[in-house]
C-alpha cells in the first residue's frame, strides 16, 4: 500500500506489549497507535526533530521529520532506481538466454562461461536490488530516526520495544 506524503504527517508507532517463550518459539505481541495531532506538522526546509510520548509505556521520544520536498525527492529518487533495475530485466534476461542456449566450441568455452555467470549475476542483482528499491520507494515516509530521550533530556542511540510500523 503506498503512503501518501502531504505537509501533515501521521506516527504509526509499535510498543512491544508482551513477549512470551515456549521452548525455542518466542511469541511477541505488540500495541500499535496511529499519533496525530494538528501539531504535526513537517518542516518547510530540511528536517527537524519532533518530541511525542508512547501512549502505552509513557516513554518519551523523538523522531526526525524531512520537509516534504526532501521526502518526496528520495521517495521518487527509490521509485525510479527500482524501475530502472527492474527494466534491466528487459536486457538481462534476453541475453542470459541466447548466451545459454548457444553451443561453443571447447576453446570459447572458459569466456562463455565468465559470460553467462556475469549475466545471471546481472540479472539477480536487478532482480533483488529493484524489487528493494521500489519497495522502499513505495512505503517512504521521511520520518526516521526514532530515539528515547533520556532523563537529561538527550537522545539515546538504541530503542528497545518500540518501532515505526509499516
Amino acid at each position: 500500500m503506498p503512503v501518501h506524503l502531504g505537509e501533515r504527517y501521521t506516527l504509526s508507532f509499535a510498543c512491544l506489549a508482551e513477549v512470551k517463550s515456549a521452548g525455542t518459539v518466542v511469541t511477541t505481541r505488540w500495541k500499535v497507535s496511529q499519533l496525530s495531532s494538528p501539531e504535526y506538522l513537517r518542516p518547510r526546509e530540511g528536517a527537524a526533530t519532533t518530541l511525542f510520548r508512547c501512549p502505552t509505556c509513557r516513554t518519551d521520544f523523538t523522531v526526525r521529520v524531512e520537509s516534504l520536498a526532501m521526502a518526496r525527492a528520495k521517495r521518487l529518487a527509490n521509485l525510479v532506481a527500482g524501475v530502472v533495475l527492474l527494466a534491466l530485466l528487459l536486457l538481462w534476461v534476453p541475453m542470459l538466454v541466447h548466451y545459454g542456449g548457444q553451443t561453443v566450441d571447447e576453446s570459447r568455452a572458459d569466456s562463455t562461461a565468465g559470460t553467462i555467470g556475469l549475466l545471471v549475476l546481472a540479472t539477480a542483482a536487478s532482480f533483488v536490488g529493484g524489487l528493494t528499491a521500489f519497495k522502499v520507494g513505495r512505503a517512504y515516509t521521511g520520518i526516521n530516526k526514532l530515539r528515547r530521550t533520556t532523563g537529561e533530556g538527550r537522545p539515546s542511540v538504541r530503542v528497545r520495544g518500540h518501532t515505526f510500523w509499516p
